[in-house]
């Protein structure tokens, strides 16, 4: 299994829900925040909206 990315922090598993705990380590954990990530200037070269026309 990947890296887990997103923990949840000990102090704060007791008061969630155990659905949710469950739903967040099988769904949430593992995603790379994208604040995270290393930027790319080539991001601002496409259309910001897949379709779009350009300026």
């Amino acid at each position: 299994m990947a890296e887990v990315a997103q923990p949840l922090h000990p102090d704060i598993i007791p008061r969630l829900d155990p659905e949710y705990i469950a739903f967040h380590n099988a769904h949430i954990a593992h995603i790379v925040p994208p604040h995270t990530l290393p930027w790319d200037a080539s991001l601002r070269s496409r259309p910001p909206v897949p379709g779009s026309r350009e300026v």
